[in-house]
C-alpha cells in the first residue's frame, strides 16, 4: 500500500464530475462513495475515486413523483394515470407505496411523446426555448 495516498476534497471530486458538492455528499451518505473524515473534513481517496464511475451512480439515482411532475409539467393525477397505464414504469423503494422513477425512464417517456407528436403531424416541428417552430 502507498505510504501517502492522495486524498481529494468534496469540492475536488465535484469539479472532476462537473457537478455540485451536494451531489457528492449525497453519494457519500448513500455509501456509494467511500470516504474518510479527517478533523471534521470529508476526504475521498483518489484510488477509490478512480474506480468509481459517476455515470453509473447518476443512472442509479431515482426521482420522486414531485420531481417528475415538475419535469413533465403535469399534475399528480395525470402522472399516476400514466403509471397505471404502464406508460411510465416506476421503481419501488424499500417496499413503500411511494413511487420513484429513474431519469432514463422519464427520458424514454418524453422521447416517446415527441415521436408520437411528430408522427401525428404533417409538418416537422422543432422545440426551441419552449416554443414550437414549423420547419418549411
Amino acid at each position: 500500500m502507498e505510504d501517502n495516498p492522495k486524498l481529494l476534497t468534496v469540492s475536488e471530486v465535484a469539479k472532476r464530475w462537473n457537478t455540485r458538492p451536494m451531489i457528492v455528499y449525497a453519494f457519500i451518505d448513500d455509501h456509494k462513495l467511500p470516504c474518510v473524515k479527517i478533523r471534521g473534513s470529508v476526504r475521498v481517496f483518489e484510488k477509490d475515486f478512480d474506480v468509481i464511475e459517476f455515470e453509473t451512480f447518476a443512472r442509479s439515482m431515482l426521482l420522486t413523483l414531485p420531481q417528475v411532475m415538475r419535469i413533465l409539467g403535469v399534475s399528480k393525477s395525470t402522472l399516476l394515470r400514466e403509471i397505471k397505464d404502464e406508460k411510465l414504469i416506476p421503481d419501488m423503494k424499500d417496499g413503500n407505496l411511494a413511487y420513484y422513477l429513474k431519469p432514463q425512464e422519464v427520458e424514454r417517456y418524453l422521447l416517446r411523446l415527441v415521436d408520437e407528436f411528430a408522427s401525428s403531424r404533417d409538418e416537422t416541428y422543432s422545440f426551441i426555448g419552449g416554443r414550437k417552430w414549423i420547419s418549411c
